[in-house]
């Protein structure tokens, strides 16, 4: 029993130093909200598995090393990130949005080899998009497409138990929904552009009912973002053009050379790949050890679970990493 206690506290251990070294997932860029159930405001970081809620008012999430990876979670609503492993080794970010609406405006998918957005049915596969999704209370959800194409079909458990693997190419202003009771319904072709929240950060009315209201005058609101007005840090203060160099006289000296020196040379690696490695490494090892110790154990009935719930806890109570 020793022997397990030992291999309990340095399985333990593994799991703290493979949270404390994961690289954050995202940044909270403006608004305040709650992060794995504490008050957090802008600049507080994101990790895996951590809840995401936004208060009263909406709040923008940006994505680590996406080209841009903007997410605006509108007030009440709330997601979380998952990374999973896929073939090859790779991994595949997963956000999952747990309630409410949120707005994604994605270039490219980072680090990772995929980018999924999932609700209660609907599973979105996101390359470089602008859409909305909406978690309606009855286990439906809706997207609608500004632009870009997003391949939507039915999360695997749905899919399974319907019978239904089907998937859907959307394009510019269609919007598409989905239930777990039904499977994908029909798609929308879009008058006007879902809003998610109005100018002042109110919500709006649901995602379908804006998008398929009757077309009347106007263009449909597709360049207005009242989620990106809403969320917008600071307005960014121009500077004034610089005064313009006159001209040198035309008996004027040359000018001497200007030397150039050599960039300094690129990193050989990506550091927070580096960091992912360490964190999954560590992970593995413990996995490694707990299976280990508990093959070696006989008769004491529900300690896999215990292991791998204080494994979990261990990461809940390590936190995101610290931000330099």
């Amino acid at each position: 029993m020793r022997l397990l206690a030992i291999g309990i506290i340095a399985l333990l251990t593994c799991a703290l130093q493979a949270a404390e070294t994961a690289p954050a997932i995202a940044r909270l860029a403006s608004g305040d909200g709650t992060v794995a159930g504490q008050p957090a405001s802008a600049q507080a970081t994101i990790a895996a598995g951590q809840l995401v809620v936004a208060g009263a008012k909406p709040i923008r999430l940006e994505l680590a090393d996406f080209a841009r990876g903007a997410i605006v979670v509108a007030p009440g609503g709330s997601l979380s990130f998952v990374v999973e492993k896929v073939e090859d080794g790779k991994r595949r970010l997963a956000i999952q949005l747990a309630a409410g609406a949120i707005q994604v405006d994605v270039t490219g998918t980072g680090r990772y080899a995929q980018l999924t957005v999932r609700g209660a049915a609907l599973e979105m596969r996101v390359t470089g998009t602008l859409f909305v999704v909406e978690r309606l209370h009855n286990d439906t959800d809706y997207v609608a497409l500004v632009k870009g194409r997003l391949l939507v079909g039915l999360r695997k458990e749905i899919a399974e138990e319907l019978g239904d693997s089907d998937s859907v190419q959307l394009t510019a202003h269609q919007g598409l929904a989905g239930d777990v009771a039904n499977g994908l319904a029909a798609v929308d072709q879009l008058n006007h552009r879902p809003q998610i929240l109005n100018k002042s950060g109110a919500p709006m009315p649901p995602a379908q009912e804006q998008g398929t209201a009757p077309a009347g005058e106007g263009d449909g609101g597709w360049d207005t973002d009242a989620a990106a007005a809403a969320t917008a840090d600071a307005a960014v203060v121009v500077a004034p053009p610089a005064p313009e160099t006159p001209a040198p006289p035309a008996d004027a000296p040359p000018l001497a050379p200007v030397v150039i020196a050599d960039p300094p040379p690129a990193p050989v690696e990506n550091a927070a790949d580096t960091e992912v490695a360490k964190a999954e490494l560590f992970s593995d090892l413990a996995a490694d050890l707990g299976g280990a110790l508990l093959d070696g154990v006989g008769g004491v009935s529900g300690l896999a679970g215990e292991v791998n719930g204080m494994a979990a806890s261990s990461r809940m109570l390590a936190g995101p990493p610290n931000t330099p």
